[in-house]
């Protein structure tokens, strides 16, 4: 392929790869973070009831994530990028868009959600040598992460074996098994 007739694809795959990952901010309708406010937020009563809601069914052991954010000094040395990701809009990923109706498992943070991100890290920055933990006392009582997959099983009854024999096609030469209940 002549490499000028790539660049369209590379750049239609570039688009769905940054789609996949979150959703753009739409500029009419979203409040603008402002980066670099020193507050008094904290990991322990602001942060982690976050994470806890809108993270940690991905970012926690066994999860699906990278790495966990389920350890204070993690999410502390992390503070930068986890909030350049935030304003991004590209974590948590959240396909629908602000126009879309309310749905169940909704992992997208509101524009005061993602503030504190910023808060957070702006605190870390300017004190590295006293992170903003706050008092463990503060955190509020830990609600388990929304998950899409239950661990266990909803129904005791046991799967049917399949029967399978194999076809010959007249558009193949070859078999396939086709298996029926």
């Amino acid at each position: 392929m002549h490499p000028h007739r790539a660049l369209p694809l590379t750049a239609l795959a570039l688009s769905a790869v940054a789609m996949a990952c979150g959703q753009t901010p739409d500029p009419a309708t979203e409040e603008p973070v402002i980066v670099g406010v020193d507050s008094d937020v904290t990991y322990y009563r602001d942060l982690k009831p976050l994470l806890e809601e809108k993270c940690l069914s991905c970012h926690a052991d066994g999860g699906i994530a990278p790495f966990t954010l389920t350890d204070p000094n993690d999410v502390i040395a992390m503070a930068g990028f986890l909030s350049d990701v935030t304003i991004a809009r590209t974590m948590p990923p959240w396909m629908p868009g602000p126009d879309s109706p309310p749905m169940r498992g909704d992992l997208s943070m509101t524009t005061e959600q993602i503030q504190l991100f910023a808060d957070f890290a702006a605190t870390v920055a300017a004190h590295p040598d006293a992170p903003p933990l706050g008092d463990p006392a503060d955190a509020p009582t830990p609600v388990p992460p929304k998950t899409s997959r239950s661990k266990t099983p909803t129904s005791s009854r046991p799967w049917p074996s399949p029967s399978c024999r194999s076809v010959s096609t007249p558009a193949r030469t070859s078999c396939a098994a086709l298996c029926s209940t």
